[in-house]
């Protein structure tokens, strides 16, 4: 899939909309009803990239960043995924040293320490895949961050 291509599926508003529906009313997640589960990857990049525009719009934000998660071997097997997925941060959800928050607000949280990558300008099309050299060039800082992840357990961990 070229970057420039973003994924579709005509279920994917729904299937946003129900996992909106159930992060806003602090439902223990136990999935999306199997009308509404995407089955395949781009079904869920589909989903993803619905549920980010709907965040944004309520939220007036915008998407300052993405990250890659599930880089693993054991959280890929913990999970059941074949290799790592990539997701959006919003600039409303990424704080300055010193902001507080509210673990009582949170139903499940976790920090994870992360690396943070600012480049310096955008990555051109390729046909292979990146390496740590080849895109070391476009790097122009690397910070040390927590990622906060405040997600609802799934009900198996529960």
């Amino acid at each position: 899939m070229s970057h420039l291509q973003k994924p579709a599926w005509s279920g994917a508003h729904q299937a946003a909309q129900e996992l909106l529906r159930q992060q806003q009313q602090g439902v223990v997640f136990t999935g999306l009803p199997p009308s509404l589960a995407p089955v395949e990857l781009m079904q869920a990049y589909a989903t993803q990239d619905a549920l980010v525009e709907s965040v944004a719009s309520q939220h007036h934000t915008h998407i300052s960043g993405y990250k890659i998660a599930i880089t693993t071997p054991v959280m890929r097997e913990f999970v059941g995924f074949d290799d790592a997925i990539s997701g959006c941060v919003l600039a409303d959800r990424v704080f300055q040293n010193g902001h507080r928050i509210h673990a009582h607000e949170r139903q499940h949280l976790i920090i994870e320490f992360e690396l943070a990558l600012q480049f310096a300008e955008d990555l051109p099309p390729t046909t292979v895949a990146w390496t740590a050299d080849s895109i070391l060039e476009f790097i122009a800082c690397a910070y040390p961050c927590l990622e906060i992840a405040c997600g609802r357990p799934p009900a198996r961990l529960m």
